[in-house]
């Protein structure tokens, strides 16, 4: 009886193991597959006419974008002045939700070298990082122009999502984009830069320039100093071809992204299985010679 409790003892101590073992695993899918309804629904929410024309037209007469371009233009005018350390820059002074918008979710952001695809937030508060991308607050709403440099923040991994984790993979003339409630907007990196906190400079506006900056922690997995990645704007598709080839890869990358992910998880679970099954046959091996031991033993 005493043999038998310490064999199930064991088994127990190893699935607790195990459990902690997988919990990243776990929680990454569970995240990663809630931004991916999220951008989702903002998809079918919010994507505009294929004709570039129309959507350009539906875009101008948007009180909605008037009023950011409006942001914009106001934060190039008074250079930013009120900026302090970017990542204290926890809530936006835009809301959202005047304009019948939930969770200040404006949009979202993929980078193909990353292989991610995460929802973008107004206002860098601990909730919005924990959930996706946020936007500083005082820093150019991600909608594209002449003077703006939207400002994006994101830890190296939250919750056990990677984020901005493997920001560092990112190399010159990778391309990002951007979708808003509008359009989709393409980057490209031109040059990265390690900067003190207090350094607030490094990601103002610049005169005559559409740019995106991304913005995390540094060195993983410490907080000392920010990791600055510089994009600036590309053409974007104008045709009503491109524009259609733009958004099937689009849609293939999202779906590629998530195949990856799915697949890389299922040889995890695979390999973990296995795992489980090669110790509960070693346990049930070592119980047995127990027991044949022990029945020789009374014969």
């Amino acid at each position: 009886m005493k043999k038998k409790t310490i064999v199930i003892g064991t088994i127990i101590l190893f699935l607790c193991g195990l459990l902690i073992f997988l919990l990243p695993t776990l929680t990454d899918t569970y995240y990663s597959f809630k931004n991916q309804q999220i951008i989702t629904s903002f998809k079918k929410t919010y994507t505009k006419s294929e004709n570039s024309t129309v959507a350009q037209n539906d875009k101008l007469d948007d009180h909605l974008y008037q009023q950011m371009l409006q942001y914009n233009t106001q934060l190039f005018q008074n250079q930013q002045q009120v900026i302090q350390d970017p990542f204290a820059f926890a809530q936006s002074d835009f809301n959202l939700s005047d304009f019948g918008i939930k969770d200040q979710l404006i949009g979202y952001i993929q980078i193909p070298r990353m292989d991610i695809e995460l929802p973008i937030y107004l206002g860098a508060s601990e909730q919005h990082m924990e959930k996706g991308i946020a936007q500083l607050g005082q820093t150019s709403f991600p909608i594209g122009g002449n003077h703006t440099n939207t400002v994006l923040a994101g830890h190296r991994g939250a919750k056990y999502q990677k984020m901005f984790r493997d920001i560092e993979q990112l190399q010159q003339n990778d391309i990002l984009y951007i979708t808003n409630f509008w359009e989709t907007l393409s980057y490209e990196v031109e040059d990265v830069k390690i900067v003190e906190p207090s350094q607030i400079n490094e990601v103002f506006i610049q005169e005559n320039r559409d740019m995106l900056t991304l913005m995390t922690c540094h060195p993983y997995p410490t907080s000392e100093v920010r990791y600055l990645v510089y994009c600036k704007r590309i053409e974007t598709p104008t045709s009503e071809v491109e524009i259609q080839n733009q958004q099937t890869w689009s849609q293939n990358t999202s779906k590629t992204s998530t195949i990856l992910h799915v697949e890389n998880n299922i040889r995890t679970y695979i390999s973990y299985a296995l795992l489980i099954i090669f110790m509960l046959l070693i346990v049930r091996l070592i119980h047995r010679k127990r027991k044949n031991k022990k029945q020789s033993t009374y014969t």
